[in-house]
């Protein structure tokens, strides 16, 4: 694979700019193969079209964050709540990389703790739980894993919140609902697979597009990943909602398994972020042809491990763990964003 690296140093720059270089790394992708979709055939990048990797900017205050989503100018990042962090959870201004305010994630809902998130997958749904919110409702994947094989824990479901507004640009969050998988439905789990998944949030059907694993370790990859689509429940179904094979609109599986992290749903289709530090890929899979029609390797360009890909704007921006505030923007061959 040939690579283009192209590296400029902006010298004059505005107050209000968050950058303080340029640097652009060009992956020429002409006619490559990049894998194989989900039916099984060839994906290969259009020709004279380029994959890119761009720095945006560092953002203040920063330690190893893991899923974000954005609401119009505003980053929301976690850190891995279920390692007793405190405060756990941030908000960005994304125009100025100026943290606004710190946070704290509870797991307590009536009465009954969940197990706290890992939150490798959090997006913002489209409903507010009133009209006081300034921000939707908010999804956090609970992902919890150790690190051996068969080590699951938790209840492998979503935990839902509300950014309360206590005083100017500072906001707690409450915890009003839990969505969770039955765990005895044999016939659900199998759609699911075993290991704790991702819930993706389509707020164009109001949908959760549910990415499994397929085996009972987020390290072991072979074999086919599962995907299914349930509806989003609403807050009056209850704080607690447990859902069955019942709630399953669709359910398949690709042939391409990735380790996911952090993805977002755009015109149809999902754009996800995965693996471990040194092994970083993204792909693009279409919902309708329930296939994966773009994979970029990205261990190529960056040893990291990835943790968030969101949309802001027109822009997709991307950072990974270990990354002392650096976000980038990416650039993929193919796909355009009109927000």
């Amino acid at each position: 694979m040939r690579g283009i690296y192209i590296v400029t140093f902006i010298l004059l720059l505005s107050s209000a700019s968050i950058a303080c270089e340029k640097i652009t790394i060009e992956i020429d992708d002409d006619n490559i193969n990049q894998g194989e979709n989900g039916n099984g055939g060839d994906i290969t990048t259009p020709a004279n079209n380029h994959f890119q990797m761009e720095r945006f900017g560092i953002f203040e205050a920063w330690e190893q964050r893991q899923g974000g989503a954005v609401y119009g100018d505003y980053l929301i990042t976690l850190n891995a709540t279920d390692r007793e962090t405190n405060p756990n959870g941030f908000i960005y201004d994304i125009q100025s990389g100026r943290k606004i305010c710190d946070m704290y994630f509870p797991n307590t809902l009536d009465g009954k703790s969940y197990y706290k998130p890992h939150a490798n997958q959090v997006s913002f749904g489209e409903a507010f739980y009133d009209a006081e919110s300034s921000f939707p409702l908010l999804y956090v994947s609970q992902v919890n894993g150790g690190s051996g094989y068969n080590d699951i824990r938790g209840e492998r479901g979503v935990l839902v919140y509300n950014l309360k507004q206590t005083s100017n640009n500072t906001y707690e969050p409450e915890l009003v609902q839990a969505v969770i998988p039955d765990l005895n439905d044999s016939s659900l789990m199998k759609k699911i697979g075993n290991y704790t998944p991702n819930y993706i949030v389509d707020p164009e059907h109001n949908q959760f597009v549910i990415i499994g694993y397929p085996n009972n370790s987020w390290y072991d990859l072979s074999g086919e990943q599962p995907v299914v689509l349930i509806e989003i429940p609403q807050l009056s179904d209850g704080s607690e909602v447990v859902f069955t094979k019942d709630a399953v609109i669709d359910s398949y599986t690709l042939d391409m398994a990735i380790g996911p992290q952090q993805s977002f749903y755009y015109g149809g289709k999902i754009f996800s972020s995965g693996g471990d530090r040194g092994q970083a890929s993204l792909r693009v899979i279409d919902l309708a042809s329930k296939s994966v029609e773009y994979y970029k390797d990205m261990s190529v360009i960056t040893n990291g491990e990835p943790q968030f890909l969101g949309l802001w704007g027109s822009k997709v921006l991307y950072y990974e763990y270990d990354t002392s505030g650096q976000i980038y923007e990416l650039k993929i061959p193919g796909y355009s964003f009109d927000n």
